[in-house]
């Protein structure tokens, strides 16, 4: 239970990061002048220029020298700000990595970043990609529920009631009861089985 409810608040989280993030302005380095533009406008190759209070809309690594904390927790939850710049292990684990993931937040510091992946190319858009691809797979689903499974009570009371059905029987397996009479009458209604009754 609380496993779901987690993923329902990151998924949450991650649809409302997304909605914020469709339309940006962003500050960039392109033939090494300095633009404002849409983050829709962004290619690889950009280099785009990070501070506090941003959010990342696209992946890539970070270049030069900086100061950036960044929070993930949209991403995978984890509460930890993340320090960027070149790979850095502690024994088996990874301890700083160059990487800057689209929807994770700026949460302080300034520092450059060049621009690998963008739109549904990002983690982020393949995040969202698979979600939607889940959700229209849960509606076809429930909507292709197979015939056999669905409750038939009209064809249930007719096998009960109708003409040959459960009521004609008992009466049947009654008069049977009363002896020879009753025998006889189910011998002019079905055929004779070869090894008697």
């Amino acid at each position: 239970m609380v496993g779901s409810v987690n993923d329902y608040q990151k998924e949450s989280q991650f649809r409302a990061l997304n909605a914020k993030k469709d339309d940006m302005m962003v500050y960039v380095l392109r033939d090494g002048q300095k633009k404002t533009m849409s983050c829709h406008e962004l290619v690889v190759g950009d280099i785009v220029l990070l501070s506090g209070g941003d959010i990342v809309s696209c992946d890539g690594y970070v270049v030069g020298r900086n100061d950036l904390a960044i929070s993930e927790k949209m991403l995978t939850g984890e509460p930890v700000l993340k320090k960027k710049g070149e790979y850095k292990f502690d024994g088996d684990k990874v301890g700083q990595t160059p990487t800057i993931f689209g929807g994770t937040f700026v949460q302080e510091g300034e520092g450059r970043m060049l621009v690998m992946a963008v739109g549904t190319a990002t983690y982020q858009g393949t995040m969202k990609t698979k979600m939607d691809e889940a959700d229209a797979e849960h509606a076809r689903s429930v909507l292709q529920v197979p015939a056999r499974s669905r409750p038939r009570p009209a064809l249930a009371s007719r096998r009960l009631t109708g003409r040959g059905g459960a009521d004609e029987a008992g009466r049947h397996d009654e008069r049977d009861h009363e002896g020879g009479r009753g025998l006889r009458h189910l011998h002019r209604h079905r055929p004779l089985h070869p090894h008697g009754l």
